[in-house]
């Protein structure tokens, strides 16, 4: 059982998956839903004025509108 490290983003993609409470290990650390786990933690930083001044964007407020290619690219920086 995973509960005890399940963040809120995590159990926020389990509750809306097509198959809940399963394959949660698969959710919090696959490709496929890395992207939304990227998502809804920087929503919640820029909810509390941490990030962009509070400002959002379509692509940060839209489920599944911030694709995992896009963690890859912020990690990868310069290179």
């Amino acid at each position: 059982c995973l509960d005890f490290i399940k963040t809120d983003f995590d159990k926020s993609i389990d509750k809306r998956s097509i198959n809940p409470g399963k394959q949660i290990y698969e959710k919090m650390i696959s490709g496929m839903y890395m992207g939304e786990i990227a998502r809804l933690a920087i929503e919640r930083l820029r909810k509390c004025h941490l990030l962009f001044e509070g400002e959002g964007s379509y692509h940060l407020s839209t489920r599944g509108r911030f694709y995992t290619k896009y963690v890859s690219e912020i990690e990868g920086g310069d290179r």
